[in-house]
């Protein structure tokens, strides 16, 4: 890692004392005067030099859109590996490939049989052959991981093996086959000294809170301000009631608006101390219309665009949630740009968005299963505003169970968790670090944000409850979720944002 210098907008610092901050990849640290030129330090995967760029030239490289050279990391593994016999500790090396800018994470979720191999025994018996442990790779860590096993028996004779598969969250979606023998004469492969740091936990108790949310006194409006003018939670979409450019069969409704159809779509619940966010199946002769189309669900949502205290460039958001479990039901907790009118009510920006939590619930299908323990981390990302994401990729995200990742034992819809993402800028650099019950779910590079890599995009949050229901799917099974009896509501007990004196 070298240094470039480059002019800097400000020439009132002074480079004395200043200290450089290295920050896994390139950013800004330090600005100042050299020989009467305002210059910025950074860091850069360069060798070591020091130029002097022209003076219309604001960024280092120049450096394309955030998203344009990002690169999902890919994991591969040997096809086989050969441990000495007489014993029964396995070690097999998975590798990250090219930049790690993003978090990874990988388990073992299968043993199999091979031909003449260890005979691994029924599913139960196979999961003594494998670990909860779930392997984790982040921005600056070593490439390669070195996953130790120990097989149940207590040595193990020369011959074929068994097969381990893993599956990766993160990067690439894959799923990893590694085949396992043992030989005489064969010795331990070497395991180098490995770098790869646990997941961090959020601390907030040093933190500056900017708002204050309590939910027997939160206010919401259809415009997002109150009858005094004064700002409020606003209970639509910035665009509008719907979605269905999305696929979404639910309408955003509030009494306010829809005083005729809306069934108590937002309310303080005494109960469970929170907001309740609910939604239900109109029957087909009472469908609303709205716009000439009849809508066959009723959607809930409340978001901050319009509050000054829940909005901004950087910082922590977090939300005490208990999710829904209803099929079709998709509650989430996320983020988009404000834009320049967004404060007055009007239309704000997309992309970018930051999804903090989602809860699917089969809303798009059965590549997002109700497991009730799913959370997610992703980002959608294109030209700000243009209602475009960036082509060939355009999101990036993952969504791990929070029952193997964190050995969670209640379901989401059970109780109430935490869901967090901090923004973080280092000089014209930033990354997103999201959190679930205050422990790191992943570090990523953000690339939810402005193409030009310097303009710093506020963000405002929003709480919903969406649904997605296929058009066979009758009002009778929505209400009744197939008669398994879960609600399709979700109750948001806080929401607080942290623009500062956050750690982790």
């Amino acid at each position: 890692m070298g240094y470039l210098l480059v002019p800097a907008e400000n020439a009132d610092d002074d480079l004395t004392g200043a200290k450089f901050a290295p920050n896994a990849g390139r950013g800004s640290v330090i600005s100042g005067l050299y020989n009467q030129t305002a210059y910025r330090l950074f860091a850069t995967r360069e060798g070591p030099q020091v130029t002097p760029i022209g003076p219309d030239n604001g960024s280092p490289y120049p450096r394309s859109a955030p998203w344009a050279d990002f690169v999902k990391p890919d994991v591969t593994a040997p096809t086989q590996v050969t441990m000495p016999s007489g014993q029964n500790v396995v070690w097999i090396p998975l590798t990250v490939v090219g930049p790690l800018e993003a978090t990874v994470l990988v388990r073992c979720i299968r043993a199999s049989n091979i031909t003449g191999g260890t005979n691994v025994g029924n599913s139960t018996d196979q999961k003594a052959f494998l670990t909860n442990e779930v392997f984790r790779w982040s921005p600056g860590d070593d490439p390669t991981h070195y996953v130790r096993l120990q097989f149940p028996r207590t040595t193990y004779a020369a011959g074929p093996g068994c097969k381990i598969s893993f599956e990766t969250f993160g990067g690439k979606k894959q799923f990893l086959d590694v085949v396992v023998n043992f030989a005489d004469e064969v010795p331990m492969p070497a395991m180098p000294a490995q770098n790869h740091r646990a997941a961090r936990v959020l601390d907030l108790s040093a933190a500056a809170r900017a708002n204050v949310f309590d939910p027997a006194t939160v206010t919401w409006s259809d415009s997002g301000f109150d009858a005094n003018g004064n700002p409020c939670w606003r209970s639509r979409l910035s665009h509008g009631y719907s979605q269905v450019g999305n696929g979404e069969t639910g309408l955003y409704m509030s009494a306010e608006k829809f005083p005729v159809h809306a069934q108590n779509p937002i309310s303080y619940d005494a109960g469970e101390n929170a907001i309740r966010l609910h939604t239900v199946a109109f029957p087909m002769d009472a469908r609303p219309e709205f716009e000439s189309v009849l809508y066959r669900h009723q959607a809930a949502m409340i978001q901050g665009q319009t509050l000054d205290d829940v909005c901004g460039s950087e910082g922590v958001w977090r939300a005490v949630i208990k999710s829904t479990r209803r099929r079709y039901a998709w509650s989430a907790f996320w983020m988009t740009g404000r834009g320049a009118n967004g404060a007055a009510g009007g239309q704000t920006q997309w992309p970018p968005e930051i999804d903090i939590f989602e809860h699917f619930n089969q809303a798009w299908g059965s590549s997002t299963p109700i497991t009730g323990f799913q959370t997610s981390a992703s980002q959608h990302f294109g030209d700000a505003g243009s209602n475009t994401r960036a082509a060939n990729l355009g999101s990036y995200g993952h969504y791990p169970d929070v029952d193997w990742l964190f050995g969670t034992e209640v379901a989401l819809h059970e109780g109430y968790h935490s869901y967090a993402a901090a923004v973080v800028w280092d000089g014209d650099d930033a990354w997103l670090t999201q959190f679930f019950d205050d422990v790191e779910i992943s570090t990523v590079k953000l690339l939810a944000r402005h193409q030009d890599n310097k303009t710093r995009l506020p963000f405002y949050p929003m709480l919903n409850v969406a649904v997605k229901v296929p058009d066979a799917y009758t009002p009778e099974q929505y209400n009744t979720d197939d008669g398994r009896g879960f609600d399709g509501d979700m109750c948001v007990r806080d929401m607080g944002y942290y623009p500062t004196g956050f750690s982790f």
